[in-house]
């Protein structure tokens, strides 16, 4: 009886270990989610203040342009824009920089490679809801619009979605007659949510 018993309360300990770790993940994912939001949320305010200023800027025919070989830029607070990226169906403005880097894609999109000039242009952006994160709502036959520091319209429409290894660069940059690819990484990293374009 006494064995039974212990067996009993080490049974009941196991349990409460079970429930207590449950908690403690429930505890994490919730303070995760919340700092997802919150970074989020401060990405597309300064989103939104760099897109003002970027059509305040390309309105004004006194405005400065740095034109490189590339393409021509409005630098703001240090950064070169290319201009910036409307998606009606989203409900969203974004910048674009020029310069691809990690640390830049918690402030806007990037250019990851090619140029919009030559049509083969590849852009990448963290997966916030402010950012691409609601890429996938895209259908085909949706419009984008890129305006560029210039003020150069670029009309697109969407022409296919697939997912990409993060992998496999050469696929995501491969043109393919695509004249602009925009993409961003899954929740786990595992796969690029990619959305081919076709200008109009």
């Amino acid at each position: 009886a006494w064995v039974v018993k212990e067996q009993g309360g080490v049974k009941m300990k196991f349990k409460r270990m079970l429930i207590g770790f449950g908690i403690l993940c429930l505890i994490a994912a919730l303070v995760l989610t919340v700092y997802n939001l919150i970074g989020a949320a401060d990405a597309g305010k300064k989103a939104t203040a760099v897109v003002e200023k970027l059509e305040e800027d390309i309105s004004k025919k006194e405005t400065q342009i740095e034109v490189s070989k590339e393409a021509p830029t409005i630098v703001i607070d240090g950064v070169r824009y290319l201009g910036y990226l409307k998606i009606p169906r989203l409900d969203l403005s974004l910048p674009i920089a020029a310069d691809y880097t990690f640390e830049q894609l918690y402030k806007s999109p990037a250019l990851y490679s090619g140029a919009v000039d030559d049509g083969d242009a590849v852009i990448a952006a963290h997966n916030y809801v402010t950012h691409f994160g609601k890429l996938r709502r895209l259908e085909v036959g949706d419009e984008l619009l890129f305006v560029n520091a210039s003020g150069k319209r670029y009309l697109y429409t969407v022409g296919w979605e697939e997912n990409i290894l993060p992998s496999d660069r050469e696929q995501m940059i491969s043109r393919d007659g695509w004249d602009l690819t925009l993409f961003t990484c899954n929740y786990d990293k595992s796969v690029r949510f990619t959305v081919r374009c076709i200008l109009k």
